[in-house]
């Protein structure tokens, strides 16, 4: 699988962890990309909000932090079970951020309660 970040002009290897076999169908549902592959069952990348954001600059930005895709709290058990189970994402709020390998200072992240109106 191959991404464009400019109306496909240029082409980049998207693979990740996808394997090597033929896709069948592919899907954006709520901001995650959903894969169906030929005999494999099917593949998902969770949260695409990070790639909708990025810009021509990110590339040369010393930071980015991307704004999160809306979260839920929900009530459910983050046991596994057996361990052969899918890979879940975790619950919460999800924080994505480019950082550029020439930072050098200590960094910190404050996160701030909103209350409600």
């Amino acid at each position: 699988m191959f991404i464009s970040f400019d109306n496909g002009r240029n082409w980049q290897s998207f693979q990740l962890n996808l394997p090597v076999t033929p896709v069948t169908d592919i899907r954006v549902n709520e901001a995650d990309l959903v894969l169906s592959t030929m005999g494999r069952s099917f593949w998902i990348l969770d949260d695409l909000t990070p790639l909708h954001q990025l810009k021509r600059e990110s590339a040369s930005a010393q930071a980015q932090l991307f704004r999160p895709r809306p979260t839920y709290r929900t009530r459910y058990s983050t046991s596994v079970g057996r361990g052969d189970g899918p890979d879940y994402p975790p619950p919460g709020a999800r924080i994505h951020y480019l950082l550029s390998p020439e930072i050098e200072a200590p960094l910190t992240l404050d996160i701030i309660e909103r209350k409600a109106p």
